[in-house]
């Protein structure tokens, strides 16, 4: 509450002139928020004052019909108008003020609720991002496990191949071997038919025509053995080198599945990495 008031202390003797009993000592422009302040003087506003000057009647009760003349109302006017102009120009600053602060609050109250909305919707945009990559680490996994997979069950089934083949190429060395100890034990066997029979010559005087045979019978043994070696040895080495191509093989298309899912993972952590 705004209230100009003035201040009106005693300052009248026994000897003094009646229209100097009171005396206005100061006038001030007092801000209060209930009440009067009161202390050792008497404080009303503005209007009771001018009314206490103005009015006929109260001047005649206290000090008598010509306590207060006319030059004295007139400046009670003019005191009054003063001091309900400077009354009025307060009001209207505080009441400027006041709409300032209404506005400032208002604007402040926006910019709150704009800040609190540009929070909110960074909270639900940062809550999305977060699902968003959760699903596509979730989805990065089950892929990566379903590759995984798939390498491990390709490698088991590599594994087996390899292991029938090895154990088809173990048999036909066993055959192998087994038809080579055959023509060793039936070779063994013409050679004591050889030498029996060289025996048999010898007793006869037939020497050089045994040699001849023998000769010849050794030369074709040796080309038998030979072939069969041969034969051997070529179809062994087929072997191995069909058993190294098939492993190389293999292993180049391991290689190649490894490098495809690295770059994959790397694209995904690439497109990851972007939508951050």
């Amino acid at each position: 509450m705004v209230a100009l008031a003035a201040v009106i202390l005693p300052c009248h003797s026994a000897d003094s002139d009646p229209l100097q009993d009171y005396c206005v000592a100061d006038l001030t422009l007092n801000l209060t928020i209930n009440g009067y302040p009161c202390k050792d003087y008497y404080a009303a506003t503005i209007d009771d004052f001018v009314f206490s000057l103005a009015t006929p009647a109260n001047t005649s009760n206290a000090y008598g019909a010509d306590s207060f003349p006319g030059i004295e109302y007139e400046r009670a006017k003019q005191l009054q108008s003063q001091l309900q102009q400077e009354n009025d120009a307060a009001e209207s600053a505080l009441h400027n003020d006041s709409q300032k602060a209404a506005i400032l609050q208002e604007e402040l109250a926006r910019k709150k609720e704009e800040m609190e909305k540009e929070k909110r919707l960074r909270r639900e945009i940062k809550e999305a991002h977060e699902r968003e990559m959760k699903k596509r680490r979730s989805q990065l996994e089950a892929q990566r496990e379903m590759v995984l997979r798939s390498c491990r069950r390709e490698n088991e089934e590599l594994f087996e191949s390899l292991k029938k083949k090895r154990e088809e190429t173990d048999a036909e060395i066993a055959k192998y071997q087994r038809e080579e100890k055959s023509l060793q034990q039936n070779i063994d066997s013409r050679n004591k038919e050889l030498q029996k029979f060289e025996r048999l010559l010898s007793e006869q005087g037939l020497q050089m025509k045994i040699g001849e045979r023998i000769a010849a019978l050794k030369e074709e043994q040796h080309k038998t053995m030979m072939a069969l070696r041969t034969r051997y040895n070529e179809e062994r080495l087929q072997l191995a080198q069909q058993k190294q191509a098939k492993e190389k093989q293999l292993l180049e298309e391991q290689l190649r599945k490894k490098e495809e899912l690295a770059q994959s993972i790397k694209s995904d952590e690439k497109n990851e990495t972007k939508r951050k």
